[in-house]
């Protein structure tokens, strides 16, 4: 039985064997066109079907016997049915553009015939077409409601990662991160600790023995292995994990892994399949590659900590780990995801080296576009999207809170303007200087005349970009997050849901955090270790 048989799961697709390329090069020669499939040949040949029915050469008048053709009828044509006929086939052929197609495979000799569910289903598919709906191969499956696809509650397809296995070496949260969205899009992530203190996000903020928030957040729908991997039984582990593994996460120091011996030219030439991703401050290369960081330090390079704050006050430190989020998650995710799926069809796996700086850097879009075109930065708070000109920025309310303008266009701005009794400002739309900083001050005025319910309950009809600055806790109450399962409960506490919704896709929280190698012998198991080896590995201190 292979590894996937050993350890029950499903391999992601494509994951061995031959790519699709390969396949498409098996089925590059010609055949001749078959009648009922005119114009469906593709250049270069059609895809190979292992389960279409054998061809039937056409025998040649001497083998038949010198028997002669019927009259009217040519070599590969078929004979002009009677007229009655011609009435029933159009009647039995399925309706719509999508129909004549069904029919036409039906009639093929290198189709299967469709049964009359999946007659029913292309169907289906041809109407909803008509009506709008372009949702890929599940259009049969969703509803329409005024041109939109409507995902169904229940879907009984398999999770767009399952089959997918990660190793996680990662601790704190960038990498946590993000193998947290592998985990829940299906991913089986296998978090590898090592013996001592573990990922010390477990105690980070922990009240007397619980594990932390931030842990149990990360690290749900994971399985948790301990691994002394300074010791060469247990590099002898990972190797034999990483055999059947598609993907490894890693955030050491550029180096560390090598010193171990476990680099990624070890573990390519072990699975030349695996994704190796190396998440780290700067870079796997550079002149900055072994220096040490965190957020603020990744932010402050790359330029982007200069421009947060107000005009006139030094930079602010936000309470959002902009670096590490970009740099785990957001570029970790996509440059993992990219290689795993052309590992699917070439068979090789790649080296992923994400810098969380270079995260931060590659995204400054506007303070980019502020340098190009002025030749200098845009000044802290004096710019169009921080704070510069009257229709973006925060403006305080009589009770100390305060409200987001964000009018950038026209039609917002006047009807912001129209609904505060103030059309006078609307010719300050856009402006900055001295004309901009007259018009913040007069709407700043306007604003502290009232607590934040009038402006919220004034303003809750108008369409005009204008919100409250909600706190944390609002935020977490807040229908909307609760309705579409961005914010739920589960272990016991208030988690965040997947960024992102996919049809035919059922998010869940269904395994909370592990504890430190909570799941060792299920998964060495799986890796093929017999219960005595596990006992053996135990005892000389390795999980």
């Amino acid at each position: 039985m292979g590894a996937a048989g050993r350890r029950g799961r499903i391999p992601f697709q494509g994951s061995s064997g031959p790519g699709r390329a390969a396949r498409r090069r098996r089925a590059a020669a010609p055949r001749p066109a078959q009648p009922g499939c005119a114009g469906r040949a593709r250049s270069g040949g059609t895809r190979e079907d292992p389960g279409a029915r054998p061809r039937v050469r056409r025998r040649s008048l001497s083998q038949r016997g010198g028997q002669e053709r019927s009259p009217g009828r040519r070599a590969g044509v078929r004979e002009q049915p009677r007229r009655g006929a011609r009435r029933r086939a159009r009647l039995a052929r399925p309706a719509g553009r999508g129909g004549a197609r069904v029919a036409a495979r039906a009639r093929c000799g290198h189709h299967r015939p469709l049964s009359a569910a999946a007659v029913a289903a292309h169907r289906r598919l041809a109407r909803l077409r008509r009506r709008g709906c372009h949702f890929g191969s599940d259009a049969a499956a969703c509803a329409v409601r005024g041109g939109v696809p409507v995902t169904p509650a229940a879907s009984p397809r398999a999770k767009p990662l399952a089959g997918l296995r990660v190793i996680d070496l990662t601790r704190l949260l960038p990498g946590p991160m993000a193998s947290l969205q592998l985990a829940d899009l299906g991913a089986d992530v296998i978090k590898i600790e090592d013996r001592g203190a573990g990922d010390s996000a477990r105690t980070l903020g922990a009240r007397g023995g619980e594990t932390a928030p931030l842990f149990r957040l990360l690290n749900r729908n994971k399985r948790a292995l301990r691994l002394d991997l300074k010791k060469a039984a247990g590099a002898g582990v990972l190797l034999r994990l990483a055999h059947d593994a598609d993907v490894l996460i890693e955030s050491f120091r550029p180096g560390v892994m090598d010193r171990l011996g476990l680099g990624y030219a070890v573990l390519a030439a072990e699975n030349p399949r695996l994704v190796y991703c190396a998440i780290s401050g700067y870079g796997a290369r550079g002149a900055w590659a072994q220096r040490a960081g965190h957020d603020i330090n990744y932010l402050g390079l790359a330029g982007v900590l200069d421009q947060i704050g107000a005009a006139g006050g030094p930079p602010v430190v936000p309470n959002f780990q902009i670096a590490d989020l970009l740099g785990g998650a957001a570029a970790a995710v996509s440059g993992i995801l990219a290689a795993a799926l052309d590992a699917r069809s070439s068979g090789r796996g790649r080296f992923v080296d994400v810098s969380m700086t270079d995260a931060v850097l590659s995204q400054a879009v506007f303070a980019l576009c502020g340098l190009l075109a002025r030749g200098t930065s845009p000044p802290r708070g004096g710019d169009t999207l921080s704070g510069g000109v009257p229709c973006y920025g925060v403006y305080e309310t009589a009770d100390g809170r305060y409200l987001a303008v964000g009018a950038l266009e026209r039609k917002f701005w006047s009807r912001l303007c129209e609904a505060l009794g103030r059309p006078d400002l609307e010719a300050f739309h856009l402006e900055g200087g001295e004309r901009g900083a007259f018009a913040r001050a007069e709407l700043a005025a306007v604003f502290r005349a009232h607590p934040l319910a009038h402006w919220t309950s004034l303003l809750e009809g108008v369409d005009c970009c204008v919100t409250p600055v909600l706190k944390i806790e609002e935020a977490m109450r807040e229908a909307h997050f609760r309705e579409r399962g961005t914010v739920f409960e589960a272990d016991g506490m208030l988690q965040l849901g997947p960024p992102f919704r996919l049809s035919d896709f059922e998010f869940d929280a269904s395994r909370a955090a592990p504890a430190a190698g909570a799941d060792s012998d299920a998964v060495l198991g799986e890796a093929g270790y017999e219960p005595e080896e596990i006992a053996h590995l135990r005892e000389i201190e390795v999980i």
